[in-house]
């Protein structure tokens, strides 16, 4: 890099030039290199480019290799961006591919540069270069306007006006994999409302015989169908009824990948969509779905559980849908307990919202969906321990916790699988109501007398599982607030002292008890609080005064606890 510098002998230049062309080719040595992808595009047009033109790109070059430093900064921001603009279009196509290449790093990276693109004129050429450019300069414009419409509402309606669309159909269909992918996603961020046309187009490409594989068509046209009227889905003849149905219909192709993928597609919209799973088109989605449970293949039995799932979400509205869907219980229970784990987590997933339905609930026994739930429970993924702790919840809500229900979830290890998952989702944004709603209600059973111990007599033998329960109280909803010290309270007995060190420990956790005592109007709630403040006294008394202090709740907790005597009292 010493020996390149503007205005340097040609020669010299030349054979500079030539050096660094190598080095940022190799793909050994320019892996070790900074910004070695923005280095090599700025060599390549450097040895394109007039002599003005080279002479700033040199100095982008020199700027990059000297600072390691941003491509924007390197490029002087604004006026980079105008000067690569001004190649897309006189120039060579391989002037133009790297022309197109640098602005794709740009966007990739910098948001103040969409702005620029987008000012400078940009958009125009890059949906030309879309239309007759380069197989790679398409994909990279593809990717750019895919950036620009992300990024700000203003811009993507600019590349809207452009009249980007049929160029992205067009790659759609015959770009390679990758292209294909950057279309179908630059598709679900250009259009953000129902196109009669482009859904009439990719259902076309649907039932063509190009593109041969139809995963991106789907995705494409999956994102329209987000977005329509559901009085255009259910009209018969319309672009979206018939785009709908032909999703449908491709759950019977005969290709793995395709069938698949339309499920998925289905999970998605039926997901986002409330008025179409309360509508007749979930019959007809549904009745073709189960026929899925069936097949060998993992993928199609993973996606078909999704779309069940889904759908299942409004079951409770929509009564059609829960007389069809009792068939799949058998099927479903069956998925769950797969010795494939992924297959287990869908199942779980779908079992759960089947039994929203209370009537389908109480036909399932308990351990056919306790012991799988568990299983995903200590296993799976966050999203399936999402899942399996809402078919627990949804399972011991329509069942007696009983001597039969509290041994299964002994022997299962329920109890710790629910505290384990509370415990990893303690700093995510985790949804946790339903392991808690569990909880909850195996707290509330009682021992027997017939050997069999209560299913939350477990917390009291494995003193450090009540943490994470504690750590629930602190930043929780006042509902699952509540539910918390409800299931805490009934270990007082069993465990003051590690209870009382936990809330103690537990930022902001005295304070959200206290505030629970003071406002809840359920006397459970009140008592429980109660109870767990004084563990917490008998651990650090001046800790639990301090806090209280400084919350400043000092006085309405003393206020509400004579009143919890004083209703005592009068119902003596």
């Amino acid at each position: 890099m010493k020996q390149f510098k503007p205005r340097l002998p040609f020669l010299v230049q030349e054979r500079t030039i030539e050096a660094l062309a190598s080095l940022y080719g190799n793909p050994i040595l320019s892996a070790k290199l900074a910004n070695s992808d923005a280095k090599h595009l700025l060599v390549g047009l450097i040895t394109m480019a007039a002599n003005e033109v080279q002479d700033e790109l040199i100095k982008a070059l020199l700027t990059l290799c000297k600072s390691e430093g941003s491509l924007w900064r390197a490029l002087q921001g604004r006026d980079g961006v105008q000067l690569l603009i001004s190649l897309l279009g006189l120039s060579s196509e391989q002037q133009q591919e790297c022309a197109v290449a640098l602005l794709c790093l740009l966007s990739n990276e910098n948001d103040e540069s969409k702005w620029a693109i987008t000012a400078a004129g940009g958009i125009p050429p890059l949906v030309q270069i879309l239309e007759t450019g380069s197989a790679k300069a398409k994909e990279d414009s593809a990717r750019i306007l895919k950036n620009l419409c992300n990024h700000s509402e203003d811009i993507r309606a600019c590349v809207e006006s452009a009249d980007a669309v049929p160029a992205l159909l067009w790659l759609l269909k015959n770009g390679s994999p990758n292209g294909k992918d950057i279309a179908a996603k630059t598709i679900n961020h250009l259009i953000h409302k129902s196109d009669t046309t482009t859904i009439s187009q990719l259902t076309a490409l649907l039932t063509s015989d190009l593109p041969d594989s139809k995963v991106y068509v789907l995705d494409a046209l999956r994102s329209m169908l987000c977005v329509a009227p559901l009085s255009d889905i259910l009209r018969e003849g319309s672009a979206a009824g018939d785009a709908f149905d032909t999703v449908i219909m491709l759950l019977s192709s005969t290709k793995e990948e395709t069938q698949a993928k339309s499920a998925s597609a289905l999970a998605e919209i039926f997901e986002a969509r409330k008025d179409l799973r309360e509508s007749s088109i979930a019959i007809k989605a549904l009745c073709s779905a189960m026929k899925l449970l069936n097949v060998e293949s993992e993928s199609i039995l993973m996606e078909s559980s999704n779309c069940l799932a889904s759908i299942f979400l409004s079951i409770k509205e929509n009564k059609d849908v829960a007389a069809v869907a009792r068939d799949t219980l058998s099927p479903l229970v069956a998925l769950a307990n797969s010795s494939i784990l992924e297959v287990a987590e869908m199942a779980i997933g779908a079992v759960a919202n089947l039994i929203l339905d209370i009537d389908i609930a109480k036909k399932v026994a308990a351990e056919e969906v306790i012991l799988p739930a568990t299983r995903v429970l200590n296993e799976g993924t966050i999203s399936g321990k999402t899942h399996a702790a809402a078919a627990t919840a949804r399972l011991l809500h329509s069942h007696k916790v009983d001597n039969a229900v509290t041994d299964c979830v002994d022997r299962a290890g329920t109890v710790l699988a629910l505290v384990s998952f509370l415990d990893s989702s303690v700093n995510g944004s985790i949804d946790t109501s339903e392991a808690l709603e569990a909880l909850v209600i195996l707290s509330r059973s009682e021992e027997t007398g017939a050997n069999i111990k209560p299913a939350c007599a477990v917390l009291a033998e494995f003193p450090k599982s009540l943490i994470p329960i504690v750590l629930c109280i602190a930043n929780s909803t006042p509902t699952l607030q509540d539910k918390t010290i409800e299931i805490l309270s009934r270990l007082c007995k069993d465990q003051p002292v590690v209870l009382g060190d936990s809330v103690v420990s537990a930022s902001g956790c005295i304070s959200s008890i206290a505030k629970r005592i003071i406002s809840s109007t359920n006397v459970k709630v009140k008592i429980g609080g109660v109870a767990l403040l004084i563990c917490a006294a008998k651990a650090n008394h001046q800790r639990l005064v301090e806090d209280l202090n400084i919350s400043n709740l000092s006085v309405n907790l003393i206020q509400s606890l004579v009143d919890i005597l004083i209703s005592a009292q009068s119902s003596l």
